[in-house]
C-alpha cells in the first residue's frame, strides 16, 4: 500500500525507522534496504541503503522509501510507540497521529497515546467541537520552507488611535488627517514551518506564543496567546495569503484585543522577512526564547536592552511627557508604508486603517437613542417592503 506523506512526515517516520532499527531487529543497513524494495519493487535498494545511512537522495525517492517504511513500522507499532513514551512524549504524539492520519493501524489504545476524537464521541458535555476542530488543525495541509520559510518576519499595520490617547486627541484636529502623522506599528513573528509553531513580540513587549495552520488554498491562520498578571488569557489570530511560493512581503490581518481600550481591533498587516545573515543577534535571542519550553504560565516582557527591542515600534503614549515617546515611530518614518496609506491612481488604499469595535459607552449612548429591530423573512410584506418585528431588543437596555 502506498501512502502520499508530506515532507515533515516523511522525515519523522524515516528518522523512526533509522532509530529504532536495532531494537526492532530489522537487520542491518542492506537488509533493512532489501526489505524496502520488497515492499515497493519502484524502490532502488541502493537509494534505500543511502537513505537509512542519511545520505541525499532525491525527494520521489525519499517519499517512496518513506511509505514502505510505514509499511514495515505498522508491524511494531506497539514497541515503537512504548520506546517514544519513554523518551519523548511530543514524538510519541506526532507518530501516532501519522499512524492514525493513513490507517495504518487498526488498534490506537496503547500507552496513552492522544486518539483521534474523529473516530470516538465526546465524553464531555457538548457535541465534542472543539477536539475535532484542533484535531484538523494539526492536520494541516502545508509544512515546510516550500511555502513558507522559516524565519522573523516584522508585521507592519497603522495605529488606530483613540480619543483618550495622545495619539488621538483631537479626532477632528489636522495632525489626526495628516496621515505622515499616524503612528506605524512594527511588531516581529518568529515562523517554525516545520513545527508549524510561531512566537510574537508584540510592540508592549509581550510574547505571545502560537501555533499555525496552512489549508488547502494556501492561507495561513494564526492562533497566539499569552497569559495576562491576572492568570486571563489574550489572543490574536492572523490570516495571510501565502499564494503557494514565497514572496517578498505577505498581506495579511490582525485581530487583537486593545491593551489599553480593551476593545477588539482589526488591521491589515504586511510582513516582511528579516534573513538571519542580516540579523544574527535578533535571531540568536528569539532561538533562546524557543528552547525555554513555555508552559502557558505568564512569561516576562522582552528586556528593553535586547537586541529584539531594536526592531519594533512603540503604541503612542497615554502622557505626552512619557520619555519614551521617540520610540513611537510615524508614518513619514516609513516613506515606502506611507505610500501604499494613500489612493492609487484607481482609487485603491492598500495599507487600510485599523478599525476599532465602537466603545461600551457609545453602545449605550447609541441604543437609548436608537433600537435596531431584529429582521424577519416572514414579516415581508408582500410589496416587497421589509418589515420589521418591533419587538427588537434595545440596545442600551441589554448592556
Amino acid at each position: 500500500m502506498s501512502h502520499t506523506l508530506d515532507p515533515v512526515e516523511q522525515a519523522m517516520v524515516l528518522e523512526c525507522l533509522r532509530e529504532v532499527r536495532a531494537r526492532l531487529k530489522l537487520g542491518k543497513a542492506k537488509q533493512l534496504a532489501n526489505r524496502l524494495s520488497k515492499v515497493n519493487a519502484e524502490i532502488n535498494e541502493q537509494t534505500a541503503n543511502d537513505c537509512i545511512s542519511r545520505k541525499s537522495i532525491s525527494r520521489p525517492s525519499q517519499a517512496l522509501i518513506a511509505s514502505a517504511a510505514l509499511e514495515i513500522l505498522r508491524e511494531h507499532y506497539s514497541i515503537i510507540l512504548e520506546h517514544y513514551d519513554r523518551s519523548n512524549k511530543t514524538v510519541a504524539a506526532h507518530l501516532s497521529q501519522i499512524f492514525i492520519k493513513y490507517k495504518v493501524v487498526e488498534e490506537l489504545e496503547p500507552h496513552g497515546v492522544v486518539e483521534d476524537p474523529r473516530t470516538k464521541s465526546s465524553a464531555g458535555p457538548g457535541a465534542g467541537y472543539a477536539e475535532i476542530i484542533f484535531s484538523n488543525w494539526l492536520d494541516t495541509f502545508r509544512k515546510g520552507d516550500g511555502v513558507l520559510e522559516t524565519g522573523v518576519y516584522q508585521m507592519f499595520r497603522r495605529y488606530k488611535a483613540t480619543p483618550d490617547s495622545a495619539g488621538g486627541a483631537g479626532r477632528s484636529s489636522r495632525a489626526s488627517r495628516d496621515l505622515s502623522n499616524q503612528a506605524i506599528i512594527c511588531e516581529l513573528i518568529y515562523v517554525d514551518s516545520d513545527a508549524m509553531e510561531c512566537v510574537m513580540v508584540t510592540s508592549e513587549r509581550n510574547l505571545y506564543f502560537g501555533t499555525i495552520f496552512i489549508n488547502h488554498e494556501d492561507i495561513l491562520y494564526g492562533l497566539l496567546q499569552r497569559r495576562t498578571r491576572d492568570s486571563g488569557v489574550n489572543q490574536r489570530v492572523i490570516t495571510v495569503r501565502l499564494g503557494g511560493s514565497r514572496l517578498p512581503m505577505y498581506s495579511g490581518l490582525c485581530l487583537k484585543t486593545g491593551d489599553t481600550t480593551r476593545r477588539p481591533l482589526a488591521a491589515a498587516c504586511l510582513y516582511v522577512r528579516c534573513s538571519q545573515s542580516d540579523h544574527p543577534e535578533m535571531y540568536a535571542e528569539f532561538e533562546a526564547i524557543r528552547r525555554t519550553p513555555w508552559t502557558g504560565k505568564k512569561v516576562s516582557n522582552v528586556a528593553k536592552d535586547s537586541a529584539i527591542y531594536d526592531y519594533i515600534t512603540l503604541n503612542p503614549r497615554l502622557s505626552l511627557a512619557d520619555p519614551e515617546w521617540n520610540r513611537v515611530k510615524k508614518a513619514d518614518a516609513f516613506p515606502q508604508l506611507a505610500s501604499l496609506m494613500h489612493p492609487n491612481k484607481a482609487g485603491v488604499t492598500y495599507l487600510q486603517d485599523s478599525l476599532r469595535t465602537m466603545s461600551f459607552e457609545d453602545l449605550v449612548r447609541i441604543g437609548g437613542e436608537l433600537s435596531l429591530p431584529v429582521f424577519r423573512h416572514s414579516n415581508t410584506a408582500a410589496s416587497g417592503t421589509s418589515v420589521f418585528d418591533r419587538t427588537s431588543l434595545s440596545l442600551g437596555a441589554n448592556i
